[in-house]
């Protein structure tokens, strides 16, 4: 019983170092001190394929516009302390990648990738800039 209790602690320990790691490399923390959440109601939504070198699948992170910024949160199953935040389109500067959006938030490391035709629909639609066409 207590081996198995043992192992039962090792694998939590695992999850929450990766879960930190995992944190880390998106520059998740930068991002919760600059942008914290406002909490306004999305407009649309986005399907987020990277956050820095982290591939994203089956919805674990959810990224949603709004009057204000973009909004990214992530499970918390899958990142225990990381908060939603919502990036102010002031802050967000595209760059076309292929056939993909590379946003770069503020003046943090962290960039999130989008497919660069709904990322164009959504800025049309949102933010009418220029500056925001990839």
């Amino acid at each position: 019983m207590a081996e198995a209790a043992g192992i039962m602690i090792a694998i939590i320990a695992a999850w929450l170092a990766l879960s930190m790691l995992m944190s880390q490399l998106q520059g998740w923390p930068a991002l919760m001190r600059r942008f914290p959440e406002i909490g306004e109601q999305p407009v649309a939504h986005l399907n987020v394929q990277w956050v820095g070198a982290i591939r994203y699948q089956g919805g674990t992170l959810n990224a949603a516009a709004g009057p204000s910024g973009l909004r990214l949160s992530q499970w918390p199953i899958i990142a225990p302390f990381d908060r939603p935040v919502t990036v102010p389109w002031s802050e967000i500067y595209p760059q076309r990648v292929g056939n993909r959006a590379r946003l770069s938030l503020g003046m943090t490391q962290a960039t999130v990738s989008v497919p660069a035709a709904q990322w164009e629909a959504l800025a049309d639609k949102i933010v009418d800039w220029p500056r925001y066409r990839p």
